[in-house]
């Protein structure tokens, strides 16, 4: 897969939010943003992931304009090969957890691998809340139920947006190295976050300040 942004802008309420964004990305990458909340970075991931439309700029997958793509394209596009983990996590709080890392599979009609699940699972060691409530569920356990809703899917690009803040620093690692292994099957990761220990993962970081992206030096 191969994803390009050239010359990326984005307005609201008259602010730039985004200008001159530039990034190619190419399968087995990990990019990650960086910044305070409000600079932009859930709004850039969004257009990267097509669920929001620039206003401006030049956005293509495998060479070919991603605004030239009828409905049916797009749609496809987004269920079979882009996976979305998102810090605002709308589970159904009277469905259980595995009902709920389910549901989207079952309602897109995708295969659900159900031995990759429980690997899963195993390794985010949530297996004793899988029949309870969500309502009854922490925080940091419905990050983990999300990762693996994304997981289970073998996306070609996973979006992150801060997905797992209250998880702590043990639990971050083992998804970074999970992440990792994806990676590894030459999957493209997008991530925004605020956690210095993910840099020690990205092939590319970025700052994003004053609506625009800024190269950081890599921690490896």
């Amino acid at each position: 897969m191969h994803i390009s942004l050239k010359n990326i802008s984005y307005t609201y309420s008259q602010k730039p939010i985004l200008s001159d964004i530039h990034l190619d990305i190419q399968s087995w990458d990990w990019i990650a943003f960086y910044w305070a909340s409000g600079s932009g970075k859930t709004t850039l991931l969004r257009i990267v992931g097509t669920l929001l439309r620039a206003q401006s700029g030049v956005y293509t997958i495998d060479h070919k304009t991603l605004y030239s793509f009828w409905l049916s394209e797009l749609r496809s596009l987004r269920k079979n090969r882009f996976w979305y983990i998102f810090s605002d996590h709308h589970f159904i709080e009277n469905f259980s957890a595995r009902e709920n890392i389910l549901l989207s599979h079952t309602l897109s009609h995708l295969p659900i691998d159900m031995k990759r699940m429980e690997m899963l699972v195993d390794i985010l060691d949530i297996g004793e809340y899988l029949d309870q409530k969500v309502a009854f569920l922490s925080t940091g356990q419905r990050e983990r139920m999300a990762v693996i809703a994304g997981l289970i899917h073998t996306p070609d690009c996973i979006i992150i947006d801060e997905p797992w803040s209250s998880l702590h620093t043990d639990m971050r690692n083992t998804l970074y190295t999970l992440l990792e292994a994806e990676r590894a099957r030459w999957v493209i990761i997008v991530s925004a976050s605020h956690d210095p220990l993910l840099q020690i993962h990205t092939t590319q970081s970025y700052s994003l300040y004053d609506s625009t992206l800024h190269p950081v030096t890599s921690l490896k």
